[in-house]
C-alpha cells in the first residue's frame, strides 16, 4: 500500500465529506419548510394552491432524484437559469425531502386528531372519517 498517497488525499476526503454534509443540512432545512408549507396548504384546503402542490409532490415523488439533478443541472441553463453545481444540489436534495416532511407531519397531525377525539370519546367510524 502507499500510504503518501492515502496521507495527500485524506484532506481532500474530509473537504468532501464536509461539503456533503452542508448539502444534506442545507437540502433538508429547506425541504422541511418546503413540506410544512405543502402540509398546510393541503390541511387547510386553499383551492388553487392544493392542486399547485398536489402536482409539485406527486412529480418529485414520482420521477428519481438522478433525473431530477440532470434536469436542474443540463436543462435549466437552456432554459436561461444558470445554477452552479452545488446549487443544483441542494435543489435536488430539497425536492427529494419534501414529499417525505409533508408525510411526516400529515402523519403527525393525524395521530393527534386522533387523540383528541378518542379522549372526547368520539365514535371509532366518527374518528376514521376524515
Amino acid at each position: 500500500m502507499d500510504f503518501l498517497f492515502i496521507k495527500q488525499v485524506i484532506p481532500l476526503f474530509c473537504q468532501a465529506a464536509f461539503l456533503t454534509l452542508q448539502i444534506v443540512a442545507a437540502g433538508v432545512i429547506l425541504s422541511f419548510a418546503a413540506g410544512l408549507f405543502c402540509a398546510f396548504v393541503r390541511y387547510y384546503k386553499i383551492p388553487v394552491l392544493r392542486k399547485i402542490v398536489h402536482f409539485y409532490v406527486e412529480l418529485s415523488r414520482n420521477t428519481p432524484l438522478l433525473i431530477q439533478l440532470f434536469f436542474l443541472y443540463f436543462a435549466l441553463p437552456n432554459l436561461g437559469i444558470k445554477l452552479s453545481a452545488l446549487e443544483c444540489c441542494v435543489i435536488g436534495r430539497k425536492i427529494s425531502f419534501m414529499p417525505t416532511t409533508k408525510r411526516l407531519f400529515a402523519m403527525c397531525t393525524e395521530k393527534k386528531a386522533t387523540r383528541i377525539q378518542s379522549s372526547l370519546k368520539a365514535a371509532f367510524c366518527k374518528t376514521r372519517r376524515f
